[in-house]
């Protein structure tokens, strides 16, 4: 599916396919970035479904989610 589609379908099931879709628009420090333009409407509605997913603790919030160091003793 291309993005168009994608943004304009309500999203009610949370699944792998999204996770790895919207995971491509946040950076290594864990914030939503652009590689390319979009309109205002699609920078919208990917902020708010990252957002989302946040929430349910699927995407990371920041750095330190991504990259978490084990303690070896």
């Amino acid at each position: 599916m291309n993005l168009k589609k994608i943004l304009k379908k309500k999203i009610k099931y949370i699944n792998y396919y999204n996770y790895k879709f919207f995971k491509k628009f946040i950076n290594g420090e864990g914030n939503i970035y652009f590689k390319y333009k979009f309109s205002n409407f699609f920078k919208n509605k990917l902020k708010k479904n990252i957002k989302r997913l946040r929430y349910l603790s699927i995407l990371p919030y920041n750095f330190n989610h991504f990259y978490r160091k084990k303690n070896k003793c």
